[in-house]
């Protein structure tokens, strides 16, 4: 399972990443530039994820019972 869950978050960054090369691409910015924006996509690309699953495993351990409670009363 989590082969699958990297692999369709992998594929789903490089999509993203290709659509942004794309766009700079086609809107002719300097290289500069462009540079920056590249290094700030990447970084957001790395980080958010991974503070995602910090979060959400946080949130999962704090939540987890009263939420397994809710879904019984249900």
């Amino acid at each position: 399972m989590e082969l699958a869950w990297v692999l369709a978050v992998s594929v789903a960054l490089g999509m993203d990443a290709f659509s942004c090369s794309l766009a700079l691409g086609l809107l002719g910015i300097r290289k500069r530039k462009a540079a920056h924006l590249v290094v700030t996509v990447a970084l957001f690309h790395v980080f958010m994820p991974l503070i995602g699953l910090l979060i959400g495993k946080e949130l999962g351990s704090l939540f987890g019972n009263i939420v397994s409670g809710i879904g019984t009363v249900l």
